[in-house]
């Protein structure tokens, strides 16, 4: 939660913490990084150099395709599965 104390242009710590761990999480799944024997702040360097601020911000837009396939969802009777892909 933001407060008055902080500008509104700063995550709050626990949401920058649950991100990171998020990042850090996938880099060790897919192997890009090895956290063994390694400080906090080494991993933290290891993680920052892995992020590119270019990359930031890049969204695909599937509305479309959500869209599409819940109409034929809905054709074929499955209007649970139809209202999720709308809601998507």
């Amino acid at each position: 939660m933001l407060t008055d104390q902080q500008p509104k242009s700063e995550l709050p710590i626990e949401l920058a913490q649950t991100l990171l761990l998020g990042v850090i999480e996938q880099l060790v799944r897919f192997q890009a990084i090895d956290p063994k024997g390694k400080t906090r702040e080494q991993l933290i360097k290891e993680v920052i150099a892995w992020i590119d601020p270019n990359d930031m911000g890049f969204v695909l837009d599937h509305t479309g395709v959500l869209r599409n396939e819940a109409r034929l969802y809905k054709k074929k009777g499955w209007i649970e599965l139809a209202y999720l892909l709308y809601a998507t």
